[in-house]
Parts: C-alpha cells; structure tokens; sequence
C-alpha cells in the first residue's frame, strides 16, 4: 500500500492562474510571482518536477505539458513508473527490486509515483496548438 497521495489536481475549486513559464532547466524559476510552468514532453521526469516543486515556494500554479513527439526521438524519453516493480497489494511488496541488473522500465523515474496536490498538469495533445506555445513563451 501506498503511503500519501499520488497523482495532481487543485487543492478547490478556485482558479490557479499565472503567466506561462517555459522551463527546459536551462534558466532559473521566476522568484515573487505565479507561474505555470510550460515542459516539453521529453523534458518531463521526476527530477525536472522535483525542481519546480523545490524552489517554487507555492508560485507554482500549474504545469502544461506540450506534445513533443514530432520534434524528439522517443528512446529519450523518461517513463513515469518505477524502474523497477514496487509489488503494492501482491506478496512481492516488500522484495526490493532496486540492485536488479534487468530493470523491466529501463527509462522509468517513478514521477508517477510523486503528491502532485495543488499543482494540476496539463497536457497539450495537439502539436500546432504546442508550437503556438513553444514560441509564445
């Protein structure tokens, strides 16, 4: 059994609002002010949300995710489930799979597994409306 929550969504119903951020790690967080966080597809993993989450101190309203598939290879993509089984609710649950040598998701980070609480993520499927983005942010 997980311990916690997992997954995102609002912490109400109110809006969560702030100016589009586009963030490929390259550049520092705005600091002082909202923001939603613009990340491409092939950027998105546990360690590019763990820093949105860690330096955001609660300006981060949002995360849009925009269809990359077009523009990279999708070997280079990162996975969100476990690299290796986690055995939730099965008697493997507490077998640690971690020093395997055959991980069964080679490119998974376990972003599936994060508290994404108040921060809801979006993804933008169609690639003319993520172009529009990429280049308005």
């Amino acid at each position: 059994h997980r311990n916690g929550r997992a997954g995102c969504g609002a912490l109400d119903r109110e809006v969560q609002a702030g100016p589009l951020f586009y963030y490929d790690g390259s550049s520092s967080l705005p600091s002082g002010d909202s923001f939603v966080a613009v990340v491409e597809e092939y950027n998105l993993s546990a360690e590019t949300v763990s820093t949105l989450l860690g330096n955001n101190n609660g300006y981060l309203k949002g995360i849009l995710v925009l269809n990359s598939t077009y523009v990279n290879d999708e070997n280079e993509y990162t996975s969100p489930g476990p690299k290796y089984p986690l055995g939730y609710s099965t008697p493997s649950a507490d077998i640690s799979y971690g020093n395997s040598q055959f991980a069964w998701n080679a490119n998974g980070d376990g972003l599936n597994q994060y508290d994404l609480y108040g921060v809801p993520v979006a993804y933008v499927n169609g690639y003319e409306a993520s172009g529009y983005i990429r280049q308005s942010t």
